[in-house]
């Protein structure tokens, strides 16, 4: 059995895998922010503290969609 990767399917699972590493990413950074950084967060940065704060306020739909689309992301690889 010989094994065939053409440029276009490398770039796919490229794609694929950065996908994963960033969404197991964010969840990390997320989850470890301290109050210091939220605050700090807040006064520089309004719109993303906005948008953290939404995230924090509901952490299991975050954690769910997070783990959905790192079960999608894998599927698709392990059938690549």
């Amino acid at each position: 059995m010989r094994f065939e990767l053409d440029t276009g399917r490398l770039l796919i699972l490229g794609g694929l895998l950065f996908l994963l590493a960033l969404s197991a990413s964010s969840e990390t950074a997320i989850f470890s922010l301290s109050r210091m950084q939220l605050r700090s967060l807040r006064e520089r940065y309004k719109n993303t503290y906005e948008i953290v704060k939404q995230l924090l306020d509901r952490p299991s739909r975050f954690l769910i969609f997070t783990l959905f689309l790192c079960e999608i992301v894998s599927i698709i690889i392990s059938s690549l």
